[in-house]
């Protein structure tokens, strides 16, 4: 088996003997913390809307960080798979 770089850590468990919910994975993008509590009853309310495709402008996002940044929401970039292209 090839070993890979963090993320699996029922890999590590496995082989520490260790419960998956004692080990803190530094090398993921993940708050050890774990989510925000507001984070469930957001997902709660919006559930119904999974079924559709992010808006590709991000217009609405990018309104809401602008006026949180106090900055022109033309300026901001969020489309990374198209400033790849």
């Amino acid at each position: 088996m090839q070993e890979t770089h963090g993320g699996n850590i029922y890999i590590l468990s496995e082989k520490l003997r260790l419960n998956e919910k004692n080990i803190i994975d530094f090398s993921a993008s993940i708050n050890p913390l774990g989510m925000p509590k507001n984070v469930n009853s957001i997902i709660k309310d919006n559930i119904k809307y999974l079924h559709n495709y992010p808006d590709p402008d991000a217009k609405r996002l990018r309104l809401q960080i602008a006026k949180q940044h106090k900055i022109n929401p033309e300026c901001q970039t969020l489309n990374i798979e198209e400033n790849l292209s």
